[in-house]
């Protein structure tokens, strides 16, 4: 009888344990999607200084503030002002956590994928729209 209480409670701990790496899994879902969809808030105020702040340092050296400034503002040029974000979802691939922030802008919808390392720093940024856009230097 001692043997089955201590193999239910073990049981019940591992269980425990379970549920609080989901509870947890679950909170780093809610803390990536937020900092991308503050990231795409940020790019639509304009706010090119603080967007870029989350750059990774590889980021930061091929996607400059001013860089970054171009492809919203090419992006704008081309598919109208950013309306309303209509979604948001998350995938894992290896070590990085990738958030795809659906966005509402006057002619399109379109999928901004933030690509997020280990320290939560933004280290990939692509717009996929099913609209032909040119990007500055193309």
């Amino acid at each position: 009888m001692g043997k089955a209480i201590f193999v239910l409670a073990l049981s019940l701990s591992a269980f425990s344990l379970n549920l609080n790496a989901q509870q947890q899994n679950v909170l780093q879902t809610d803390e990536t999607i937020s900092s991308a969809e503050e990231f795409v808030k940020l790019l639509a105020k304009g706010d090119f200084s603080h967007a870029v702040m989350e750059f990774d340092s590889t980021m930061h050296t091929v996607m400059s503030e001013e860089k970054t400034k171009e492809l919203w503002n090419s992006l704008v040029s081309q598919i109208g002002h950013f309306k309303k974000e209509i979604g948001a979802r998350k995938e894992r691939h290896k070590q990085y956590d990738i958030v795809f922030i659906t966005c509402e802008f006057e002619k399109s919808s379109i999928d901004v994928k933030i690509v997020f390392n280990r320290e939560k720093e933004i280290s990939g940024l692509l717009v996929r729209t099913n609209l032909s856009v040119t990007w500055p230097g193309d």
